[in-house]
C-alpha cells in the first residue's frame, strides 16, 4: 500500500507532468505513480514491428484488450510479408493514428479493390502521410496500376518497390496524388515511365524523386539515360544500397536526398552533382562535385 499523499494539488501536478509530453523520454515518467501514466499516455507514441504472422496476431490480442484509442498511439508500423493480409486488415483500421506505414504484400492485394481486404482498413488511416509499400508483378501483366485509393490522396511520401517489373514499367497514377511531394522507386526505362516521371517533375509541389539503382548499375550510365529522356532536374537522386550508407545517424533516405537536392540549390550545380563522400559523412559543404560519379 502506498503511503505517499502529494504535497502538490492534483491539478497543479497534473500540469506539471504535461510539460514533459513532448519530451523524446517522456515514457520514463511513466513509472513515477500510476497517475502519472494515466496522465502521460496519450501522449505517447509506438514504433511496432510486426515481422511475421505470430507476432501480428499478438498485438491483434493487444488490441482487443484496450479497445480505446486513447490507450496507445501508434505512429510508426512495419508488417513483414508473412503476416496474413486478413489479419492485416483487422489490425490497421485499429492504429487510426498512423503517419508512416511500411507494408509488403503482394500486389495481387492491392490492386484488385473489389477483392482486397484492405481497401475499407486503408481508408480509416486519415492520418497517413508515409508509406513503403512493396509490390510483385501480377502473373497476367507487367504493367502496374497505383489505385485511386482515397487514402493515398493525404501522402506526402511514397516508396514504392518492385521487382522484375521496375525494369520495364512504372506504376500509374503516383502523378495524380494531390499532396505527393516526395516520390521513391526504382529506375525504370519504359516510355510510361517517362511520362509520368515527367507530370510528377512538372508538379509545383515536387521535392525529391529518388530513382534506385542496383549494384550493377552505375550511377553515370543511368544519369545518362535520364539525360537522353529528358528526365533533368536538380530533384532526381539516383541512389543505391551503397550510397545511402553515408545517411549521417537518425537520418532517413527522405531527409538525405533532401540534403543533396539543397545543396545542388545552393551551389547551383549540375542536375546530377552530388557531394563527395567525405563531405556526405561529414555534412560540410563543398565547392567540389562529383558529376556522374566521376569528379
Amino acid at each position: 500500500m502506498c503511503l505517499y499523499h502529494p504535497r502538490l494539488p492534483l491539478e497543479l501536478e497534473r500540469e506539471i507532468f504535461l510539460t514533459l509530453k513532448d519530451n523524446p523520454d517522456v515514457y520514463r515518467y511513466m513509472l513515477v505513480a500510476k497517475r502519472v501514466q494515466v496522465w502521460l499516455q496519450p501522449y505517447i507514441s509506438y514504433r511496432i514491428i510486426l515481422p511475421n504472422e505470430p507476432r501480428a496476431e499478438k498485438f491483434l490480442e493487444f488490441l482487443h484488450l484496450h479497445p480505446r484509442p486513447s490507450d496507445y498511439k501508434v505512429t510508426a508500423l512495419f508488417m513483414g510479408p508473412s503476416v496474413n493480409v486478413r489479419t492485416a486488415a483487422l489490425i490497421l483500421p485499429r492504429c487510426q493514428t498512423l503517419t508512416t506505414l511500411i507494408i509488403r504484400f503482394s500486389y495481387r492485394y492491392i490492386a484488385c479493390a473489389i477483392r482486397n481486404p484492405l481497401y475499407h482498413a486503408f481508408l480509416a488511416l486519415k492520418n497517413l502521410r508515409c508509406l513503403y509499400i512493396g509490390l510483385t508483378t501480377l502473373p497476367t501483366s507487367r504493367m502496374l496500376y497505383l489505385p485511386s485509393i482515397e487514402v493515398l490522396n493525404h501522402l506526402s511520401h511514397l516508396h514504392l518497390s518492385s521487382l522484375e517489373a521496375a525494369s520495364f514499367t512504372v506504376p500509374l497514377g503516383f502523378a495524380f496524388l494531390t499532396n505527393l511531394t516526395h516520390l521513391s522507386m526504382s529506375w525504370a526505362i519504359g516510355r510510361s515511365c517517362t511520362d509520368h516521371l515527367l507530370l510528377f517533375l512538372n508538379k509545383s509541389s515536387c521535392a525529391v524523386l529518388i530513382q534506385w539503382i542496383d549494384n550493377n548499375r552505375s550511377p553515370a550510365f543511368v544519369e545518362e539515360n535520364l539525360r537522353r529522356r529528358e528526365l533533368v532536374d536538380r530533384r532526381i537522386v539516383v541512389m543505391s544500397i551503397h550510397l545511402k550508407e553515408h545517411c549521417r545517424e537518425g537520418e532517413d533516405m527522405w531527409s538525405f536526398a533532401e540534403r543533396i537536392v539543397q545543396w545542388r540549390v545552393d551551389k547551383n550545380t549540375d542536375p546530377f552533382a552530388t557531394l563527395p563522400t567525405r563531405h556526405l559523412e561529414n555534412g560540410e559543404n563543398s565547392s567540389e562535385a562529383m558529376v556522374g560519379g566521376n569528379k
